[in-house]
């Protein structure tokens, strides 16, 4: 076959479609989205602007680190229309072989989905030798040990605080839950400063509270999936809350880490020598001769429990339920990176990225809630730029409690 000399296949694959009349025609499908020819045309000509805006010439190179949607033909084919080479990634690869190809290809631009953004945001701290300094050479004493360790420290941290202003900054929430609020807290401190066993037994709750906030965190995001696509929230609110708690702390309960959390007990009850002999030193002892039956105990209720989970869903979806490709998504890479993660535990960096990540998003939800409200509390409604300096109050809040909270020799520990 001959072709002209300057011939361009998006113009051949999409353009040609659209002039010839099928430009209401489906290009491309995905579970949440169809793209017709002609949607798919003007998504490449815009991609052209955006690349000519940003200086991006024919022949430059342009990664994309971008999840199978119909997002992905717009940035693909747009980049071949306006001349530049798309460098495809694939989004299971690690950060070393990221680094490689994105050195090896000399990109100029990263595309990347929103989902995948823990990547680009994690590799500086993982690649960078400034990150991994030891602060034992800076001076002082730290709970962490390198830059990196002291940032994800400050950054997990400070989103334990913000939660203050939703639960006493907004009055409707407070009136909801007065006594929870102010004479429970009350109640906890004071007895927390007479007895060391109930700093041990809070110790203990907070490592196991942190793994069920987590799990409903994400049971949370996927009922806000289901309800973006017109479901009822209470189908099948039952299966995504065990799953959720099943992926979070089944690999802890089964895997390698349930050394570590039993670590963690020890650091708690370390005061407490008399309590320790008579009843928690025995637990790491317990739990290595039982953990294989513990194991194979969490697989006989975990693989059933899971193949119920998706007939349930498919009998759901036969009577009206409507799959979101988002929930979907989540749930299928979570199952891995959790078990990575709770269960092993061996790699500090997917630790990183699942904690970073966590505190931001509860950043900006909790100011998606609350800002509004926050202004007034501050009294700084009446203000011009009010509602930028409530939102630098809030964050400045946040991050020094983080500080505090990482650095001892700024704290009373």
């Amino acid at each position: 076959m001959d072709y002209p000399r300057d011939y361009n296949a998006a113009v051949d694959f999409v353009d040609r479609h659209a002039e010839q009349g099928r430009g209401d025609k489906p290009a491309f499908i995905d579970p949440e989205r169809t793209l017709t020819y002609g949607a798919l045309r003007d998504g490449c000509a815009r991609m052209g602007r955006l690349l000519r805006a940003h200086r991006l010439e024919a022949e430059s190179r342009v990664a994309m680190l971008v999840l199978d949607t119909v997002d992905f033909p717009v940035i693909f084919l747009g980049c071949i229309r306006a001349g530049v080479v798309p460098v495809v990634l694939n989004t299971l690869l690690t950060t070393d072989q990221y680094e490689y190809i994105l050195g090896d290809c000399r990109a100029r631009a990263l595309f990347i989905a929103a989902p995948l953004l823990g990547v680009l945001v994690f590799l500086p701290f993982y690649l960078s030798p400034v990150m991994n300094y030891p602060l034992e050479q800076v001076g002082g004493y730290f709970y962490a040990t390198t830059l990196k360790d002291a940032f994800m420290g400050v950054v997990i941290s400070s989103h334990l605080v913000i939660v203050f202003f939703r639960s006493h900054g907004n009055p409707r929430v407070f009136r909801r839950h007065p006594i929870r609020f102010t004479v429970v807290p009350a109640v906890l401190l004071t007895a927390m400063l007479l007895s060391p066993v109930v700093v041990a037994a809070i110790g203990i709750l907070s490592i196991w509270w942190d793994v069920y906030h987590s799990s409903l965190q994400t049971f949370g995001i996927g009922r806000i999936y289901d309800q973006k696509r017109g479901n009822d929230l209470q189908v099948g609110r039952r299966l995504d809350y065990v799953l959720n708690l099943l992926i979070y702390a089944g690999p802890i309960v089964g895997g390698a880490s349930l050394f570590l959390h039993i670590a963690n007990h020890d650091r708690h009850l370390g005061s407490m020598p008399a309590l320790g002999e008579a009843l928690f030193d025995q637990i790491p002892v317990v739990a290595n001769i039982y953990s294989r039956y513990a194991t194979f105990t969490l697989l006989a209720f975990a693989i059933p429990f899971c193949v119920y989970y998706v007939y349930a869903y498919w009998r759901l979806q036969r009577r009206g339920y409507r799959v979101s490709f988002q929930k979907v998504f989540l749930l299928a890479f979570l199952v891995p990176v959790s078990v990575v993660c709770w269960g092993f535990n061996s790699f500090a960096e997917a630790f990183f990225v699942m904690n970073f990540f966590h505190s931001w998003q509860y950043f900006f939800l909790v100011w998606h809630i609350e800002g509004r409200n926050l202004t007034p509390l501050f009294r700084l409604d009446r203000f011009r730029y009010g509602s930028q300096v409530a939102l630098a109050v809030y964050v400045f809040a946040g991050v020094g409690f983080g500080v505090w909270a990482t650095f001892p020799w700024l704290s009373l520990h």
